[in-house]
């Protein structure tokens, strides 16, 4: 589920007069000459505020959160969080290094809860950005990458009842991977090979603007397969994927590509990626390693074995009132 903004927990005190007005009504003369009935008045006034004030007890939530990230080649991905009194985190943003020094940084800008922008600093190359928008649901509708002021891609999302994106649809521009040259998250260096790739094959044709259509499957809250649909041509990738934790369901990234991965759309992590082109299969695989509270710490991708990614986490803690 790809929401960007939070629910906040509220709730309205009664309003009393209204709430008495009936006793007022019919013991006014009364109750302008007994204490015994000002008596339970006030009984009446406390009970409740008092039960105003239990039945909303706020709740101390603790959320675990990616700290950063690193490779044994000298890379380091450090992600820093917006914290909040009574809300969970938001992610501020992403500083990529290199060898310790820093190419650039992911800045995450939002509208209140609803997250509108996340372009790039310190980059000496390009000034791309993704901007998103929403439908009256609070989904991201559309994400539209931008090189200056110029469009080079734009995605629309149409989802299913469980908040799910069961479709996609990319227009891309015939430049975009010249013109998107930055950093791709390092575990997710295959697939993004992979969807290089297959933009490079839908090339056979000079146009300004490559059409794409992505249907989404899943079983249960994991992406099971997704079809493309792109120039006459279709590929199906199947997921397998583990029983952990996921930190990066949720997150949208500003990677080299505009299209979704599966870990932004799954609850659990991603095992084995089948890619089948018309009877031409392959499939890669992950391995990972696992913290006491079921959260992987590191990852190592079959193409790769030489190079494990690690992941550190912090924990976070922010106080909101109870609705029951």
């Amino acid at each position: 589920m790809l929401y960007n903004n939070h629910f906040l927990l509220t709730f309205t005190k009664p309003n009393l007069k209204e709430y008495l007005k009936p006793f007022f009504m019919k013991n006014q003369k009364t109750l302008s000459t007994s204490f015994h009935h000002s008596s339970v008045l006030t009984l009446m006034l406390c009970s409740l505020l008092l039960c105003t004030v239990s039945c909303r007890k706020p709740t101390v939530h603790t959320v675990k959160v990616i700290s950063d990230c690193s490779d044994n080649e000298g890379f380091t991905s450090s992600w820093d969080w917006l914290e909040q009194e009574s809300l969970p985190p938001l992610l501020s943003s992403i500083t990529q290094s290199l060898s310790g020094s820093i190419f650039y940084k992911d800045i995450y800008e939002y509208d209140d809860q609803q997250l509108v922008r996340i372009h790039k600093d310190l980059s000496n190359f390009s000034s791309i950005e993704v901007v998103f928008s929403y439908d009256k649901q609070g989904r991201v509708a559309t994400e539209t990458l931008l090189n200056g002021s110029e469009t080079i891609g734009k995605a629309t999302f149409t989802y299913n009842d469980r908040n799910q994106i069961v479709k996609a649809d990319y227009q891309i521009d015939d430049d975009f991977i010249a013109k998107s040259q930055h950093y791709v998250a390092p575990w997710r260096q295959a697939a993004h090979k992979a969807i290089v790739e297959r933009l490079k094959r839908m090339k056979k044709e000079t146009k300004d603007i490559y059409n794409i259509h992505v249907d989404y499957v899943y079983e249960g809250e994991n992406l099971a397969s997704e079809t493309w649909d792109y120039d006459g041509e279709s590929e199906i990738i199947t997921y397998t994927y583990d029983n952990a934790v996921n930190p990066f369901q949720g997150i949208w990234s500003l990677d080299d590509e505009l299209l979704l991965y599966p870990d932004q759309l799954s609850k659990n992590n991603v095992l084995t990626a089948t890619y089948n082109e018309e009877g031409d299969i392959d499939t890669e695989r992950n391995t990972y390693l696992y913290d006491e509270e079921n959260y992987p710490v590191a990852i190592i991708q079959d193409y790769s074995m030489e190079d494990t990614i690690r992941w550190n986490y912090k924990k976070l803690q922010y106080t909101a009132v109870d609705p029951k």
